[in-house]
C-alpha cells in the first residue's frame, strides 16, 4: 500500500474538519430548538428529559472540541513533516484513519440523538417546526 502524499493527508484533515463543522452546526440547531420549545411550552414533567437532552448536546460540543484539537495537532505535524520521513507519514495517516472512524461513530450516535429528540418533540405534541 503506497504512502499517502502530503496533499492527501491535508485533504483528509480538511474533510474531517468539514464533517465536524456539520455536526457542530446541527448540534447548535438542536440546542436552539430546545430553547425555543422551553419558551413555548414548559412543563415540569418535561424537565428531566429536557435536562438530559441539554447534557447530550453539551457532551457533543465537548467531543467536537476534542476532535478539533486532535486535528489541529495533526495539521501542525503535516505542515512540518519531512517528505522523506516515511515513519511519520504512516503515523499521521494511521491517526487520521482512527480519527475518521471515531468521528464516524460519533456522527452515527449524533444522528440517532437527533432522531430521538425529534421523536420526543413529536410525542409531547411539540411540532418540530414550532421549535425552529
Amino acid at each position: 500500500m503506497p504512502l499517502p502524499t502530503l496533499k492527501e493527508l491535508k485533504s483528509e484533515s480538511e474533510s474531517l474538519k468539514q464533517l465536524l463543522g456539520w455536526i457542530m452546526d446541527e448540534n447548535a440547531g438542536l440546542k436552539y430548538r430546545l430553547s425555543e420549545v422551553l419558551k413555548e411550552k414548559f412543563d415540569k414533567i418535561m424537565l428531566i428529559k429536557v435536562e438530559d437532552y441539554q447534557s447530550y448536546f453539551i457532551q457533543e460540543d465537548e467531543l467536537i472540541g476534542l476532535f478539533r484539537n486532535d486535528i489541529a495537532l495533526l495539521d501542525k505535524k503535516i505542515l512540518t513533516i519531512d517528505l522523506n520521513d516515511k515513519k511519520s507519514i504512516k503515523l499521521i495517516d494511521k491517526k487520521l484513519k482512527i480519527l475518521r472512524n471515531n468521528i464516524a461513530t460519533v456522527q452515527h450516535k449524533f444522528s440517532q440523538l437527533k432522531v430521538d429528540f425529534t421523536n420526543y418533540l413529536t410525542s409531547n405534541s411539540l411540532n418540530w417546526k414550532t421549535a425552529v
